[in-house]
């Protein structure tokens, strides 16, 4: 924790346009006179974490597959003290909510199939059969149970190649709506005036749902990508507050991403020599999954912090439709791994 001593008058945002200043300094009520920023920050914290987890593995002939699912949260006021992700110094518990880690739900899907390709081949074959009439009905009996006859380098091309893959879906990880303040004032950053000098200063007042009404923005050069959430569920917190979102309020989009691979074993050259082909492709089908923040760097664009505000008629909404062009707040910051193909041989002695 850590008490600071100096600051900017707070502001009152619900009244008056443009918002009025309090007129008095808070300075004169700091209770150590004369003094800048005191910051002592302690390696202490609270935290704790609650889980359900169910694992289920099945084997049927050449196919095997897992299902691995948790739904668990994790709480605490210090996951992210390397950003100082906190207001009110002097109330530590009011920090407390989801860690920056926090997936709700996880669930893998993973899988390992042996390619029955010859067995396919040789099914085929039987099924298109000779060409000959119903007459070779003596000869067709006595090789009614032979299999294909394959050549031994086709069989070494078809025999031995595996599917395998972990399908992964998760929640995404939390942010805070944090209030950088309107450039024409409103809503400033040290909205309660307390002169933090480590903090964010304050979050952003919730006026609305996150998820619903998201407003239009037209496509053009000063816009940062898609916006992802709607900004007019918030506004500019009530003067000499911290703003009542607090920290971790939102979550990133949650993901969903596809890895498989296609393995080749070779027939062993020798007794103490394996081969193998790996064909590896990560986010196989290219889905874009994009972050509006990225969890090691809270705080370090826009993104996730609001510095523009609409009037009083519109409620000092952060979606209003001055502050929605060329914004980059709740646009995402950068997406996960698009595809990754690989290619190796691997030999193991």
């Amino acid at each position: 924790m850590f008490v600071a001593c100096t600051g900017n008058p707070g502001f009152i945002s619900t009244v008056g346009s443009p918002p009025q200043k309090l007129g008095v300094s808070p300075d004169t009520v700091r209770p150590y006179l004369g003094f800048s920023n005191i910051i002592s920050v302690e390696n202490v914290a609270d935290s704790e974490y609650n889980a359900l987890q169910a694992t289920v593995r099945q084997t049927s002939g050449p196919l095997t597959i897992g299902v691995a699912y948790t739904y668990s949260h994790s709480l605490d006021d210090s996951s992210d003290r390397a950003s100082a992700n906190f207001a009110n110094s002097l109330d530590i518990h009011s920090s407390h909510a989801s860690s920056d880690f926090d997936q709700r739900h996880l669930l893998n899907v993973s899988y390992i199939y042996d390619l029955p390709l010859i067995r396919l081949l040789d099914g085929f074959v039987h099924l298109v059969g000779s060409g000959s009439d119903g007459n070779d009905d003596a000869d067709s009996s006595q090789t009614e149970n032979t299999p294909w006859n394959i050549a031994p380098i086709g069989k070494t091309l078809l025999d031995k190649w595996q599917l395998s893959g972990i399908t992964t879906y998760a929640t995404g990880t939390p942010f805070s709506a944090i209030n950088g303040g309107g450039s024409d004032g409103t809503g400033t950053a040290d909205n309660a005036g307390v002169g933090d000098g480590l903090g964010v200063g304050s979050y952003a007042d919730v006026i609305g749902k996150v998820r619903a009404g998201k407003p239009f923005v037209a496509q053009g050069v000063n816009n940062v990508g898609p916006l992802l959430l709607n900004p007019g569920a918030f506004a500019a917190p009530r003067g000499l507050t911290f703003g009542n979102s607090g920290r971790n309020y939102l979550n990133n989009p949650s993901r969903i991403n596809f890895n498989m691979a296609l393995f080749k074993h070779f027939k062993p050259l020798s007794e103490r020599l394996d081969i193998e082909f790996r064909a590896e492709a990560f986010n196989v089908f290219n889905h874009t999954q994009f972050r509006i923040t990225d969890p090691a760097n809270p705080g370090n664009t826009g993104n996730n912090v609001i510095n523009c505000y609409g009037s009083q008629t519109e409620l000092y909404s952060a979606g209003a439709s001055g502050c929605l062009t060329g914004n980059s707040f709740l646009h995402p910051v950068d997406a996960h791994d698009p595809r990754i193909l690989q290619f190796g041989l691997k030999g193991s002695f």
